[in-house]
């Protein structure tokens, strides 16, 4: 697995904390070639909306390549469907 390499791990960190570093640019950016101003706060919380649901499909997307298989019973999925709303109300 690519998480387990000794060798990438620092390359996947440094990637990481780079794109965290560029979140606030990227969204402000994001907002200006949208056309979204500083008092639009519905389409604020449109294009937020837009950047978790991709952030999640790649999320899924990544682990439908994994060699795992991912079973997740009823209770748990519910579980998981409330932790995903609550974390991108409180983002």
């Amino acid at each position: 697995m690519i998480l387990k390499s000794k060798k990438l791990q620092p390359l996947l960190a440094s990637f990481c904390a780079l794109g965290w570093s560029l979140a606030y640019p990227l969204i402000k950016l994001g907002y200006s070639e949208i056309g979204i101003s500083s008092s639009d706060t519905g389409s604020k919380i449109m294009f937020a909306g837009i950047r978790f649901l991709v952030a999640g499909l790649m999320v899924v997307l990544v682990s439908v390549f994994q060699k795992k298989n991912m079973k997740v019973n009823c209770r748990e999925g519910m579980a998981l469907i409330v932790f995903a709303l609550v974390n991108t109300a409180l983002h």
